[in-house]
């Protein structure tokens, strides 16, 4: 498709553009005339050059796309080793698994020996069967049972089964319905999703007032006066978000012109919604053989006596008491090996989140810098060649970076979850810790996207991420955090109407009971917004790359996209200054 090319705007705003401050600019000396006029000089050459032009590549604007080196590359061999040693202890321990572990349930405890065997009948009755009565086949339905509260039939798990995979078909149109409503109908679309988070709240709050004061045993465990206070409290809440949105109005309708460029960067390069799957199932394929591997390297140990029974010699064990007479003790190089092979998975799942971001802005900023005509698909191979070559070790350490944010806030809710009721003192030092993990994962975010279109290594690109946020901070904060919002809420919204229209139709066409409706509709929904949040950090990531494309365009005097320029030139500068709408 041919896409219009970058145009210079130097030369007809050249006193303009001298009154504007450059979005990344890294020193002050740039500021001179002189310079100024050099840099006007090699904009234009570079405007006009060819993306395979090696001259146009070295000069360092836009997309490189020259010969780019290897970055960080002591992190990606950390991480090959670690998956190498992962899978080699793996292997091992499938090799060298116990058959033992197979009868730890039917293992009985013989003091006089001081150990634990297997009675020989029991072998042969299940033979090389005894996987049969694992937990989990005994348990294959327990989630599903768990749900349903065994209210659901096989017919109704059926009639289940069926809408969801329905839902998971029509998912991929849905999300392909909701681009076309945010490039043509974005005011309209998040106008209608406002009210549902006003309107939703007050309609519950109302509901369960009224029908807790129709109930008489509500009215008894639960007074009028603190049921007048909840509800109050609510609709101080609902008060409150109008005002913020009545409050942020400009900053509002200035986002949604900003979902809306993205929006069309996104329909420009449809073939990016197949990127986000195809990498999970990357990521599924090598995720697999290594959990697979723990689960057969913790095979590896012996049957050993209970310590508990050891301890008490006259306490019951066995089938129906809770203290089982033999326990599994595994070798001693299993548990380090089951924290080194997940700590791999994680990692794993990290970078690929992290290639998953970098492809996607590689690809938009090859569109954005595009001259003359434009490929997608080659643009997409190109950013992910990239993504897998010169730049793998900037994947692995931004990956290793989100990893660790992730195993720092685990280990807080962890701890929440033992210590109970936290105090005071501890509730703010976890919300500053938080907020410190928050701004982690949002700087790591936006140094993979200045590394998708430099090449530059994570330490650099941080640089550049650090420059922009510290000179455009309430910009780049309303690019990225509003239109998140901006986008949940619609998305959520879409999931809602959703959710009543399958209802409706599950209780005009099917004759399934309440339970079994709720529960197709919930499952349902539940997929979708799945699916949407996959096609909402698609269309995040390119929000923040076109942010970006339009900042080095700033930089350097030059206009590659006018529609992008046009709505991005209005952001706030700063927090004194509103939106110029």
């Amino acid at each position: 498709m041919a896409v219009e090319g970058g145009s210079s705007e130097y030369e007809g705003n050249a006193d303009a553009d001298e009154m504007k401050e450059p979005l990344l600019q890294k020193t002050g000396a740039s500021n001179g005339r002189d310079r100024r006029n050099k840099e006007r000089e090699r904009v234009i050459n570079v405007a006009t050059a060819h993306p395979d032009d090696d001259d146009a590549a070295s000069a360092g604007f836009g997309y490189n796309y020259g010969l780019r080196p290897y970055q960080d590359i002591a992190f990606s061999v950390i991480f090959v080793l670690m998956l190498l040693a992962s899978i080699g202890f793996g292997i091992y321990g499938v090799v060298n698994s116990n058959p033992d572990y197979e009868w730890i349930e039917s293992a009985h405890y013989e003091p006089d020996k001081g150990a634990c065997s297997v009675p020989e009948h029991v072998q042969e009755q299940f033979g090389g069967g005894a996987w049969k009565q694992s937990w989990l086949h005994k348990n294959k339905k327990l989630l599903l049972n768990s749900i349903v509260a065994q209210k659901v039939s096989g017919s109704a798990e059926t009639a289940v089964s069926l809408v969801i995979a329905i839902t998971v078909v029509l998912s991929a149109p849905f999300a392909l319905c909701m681009l076309w409503l945010l490039r043509k109908k974005t005011k309209e679309l998040v106008y209608a999703s406002l009210p549902v988070f006003i309107l939703l709240p007050v309609a519950l709050n109302v509901t369960w007032f009224v029908a807790c004061q129709r109930d008489v045993e509500c009215r008894r465990n639960f007074d009028f006066s603190a049921q007048l206070s909840l509800f109050l409290f609510v609709l101080l809440v609902c008060g409150l978000m109008i005002y913020v949105i009545y409050s942020n109005w400009d900053r509002i309708q200035l986002t949604i012109r900003v979902v809306q460029t993205a929006a069309e960067a996104l329909y420009q390069n449809l073939t990016l919604l197949f990127v986000l799957p195809l990498l999970s199932f990357a990521l599924i394929g090598l995720c697999t053989p290594l959990a697979t591997f723990m689960v057969y390297a913790y095979t590896n140990g012996k049957l050993v006596p209970n310590p508990d029974i050891l301890n008490h010699p006259q306490m019951p064990c066995g089938r129906g008491t809770d203290h089982p007479c033999c326990v599994w003790e595994p070798t001693g190089w299993v548990v380090p090996y089951l924290y080194l092979s997940g700590f791999a998975i994680l990692w794993a799942a990290m970078i690929t989140a992290q290639v998953q971001v970098f492809t996607i802005s590689g690809t938009v900023a090859q569109w954005y810098f595009a001259r003359g005509q434009f490929a997608t698909g080659v643009a997409i191979l190109r950013s992910l060649g990239h993504a897998l070559g010169p730049s793998f070790g900037t994947m692995c350490l931004a990956g290793l970076v989100v990893a660790f944010v992730r195993l720092v806030r685990s280990l807080m809710n962890k701890a929440n979850a033992e210590q109970g009721q936290p105090g005071a003192l501890t509730i703010f030092l976890q919300a500053c810790l938080e907020s410190i993990l928050q701004a982690v994962e949002f700087l790591t975010k936006f140094t993979t996207n200045f590394a998708a279109i430099t090449g530059d290594s994570f330490c650099a690109s941080a640089i550049m991420t650090w420059n922009l946020l510290k000179r455009n901070f309430l910009s780049t904060v309303l690019v990225e955090v509003i239109s998140d919002k901006v986008l949940a809420v619609v998305m959520v919204a879409l999931t809602l109407v959703y959710g009543i229209i399958l209802y409706a139709i599950l209780s005009l066409t099917a004759s399934l009971d309440h339970s079994t409706k709720m529960i197709a509709t919930i499952s349902s929904s539940v997929m979708l917004l799945l699916v949407l949040s996959l096609f909402s950090r698609i269309l995040s990531n390119i929000v923040d790359t076109v942010y970006i494309c339009y900042a080095m365009d700033k930089d350097e005097g030059v206009v590659h996209k006018p529609p992008v320029h046009n709505v991005f030139v209005i952001l706030p500068p700063s927090r004194d200054e509103p939106a110029a709408l």
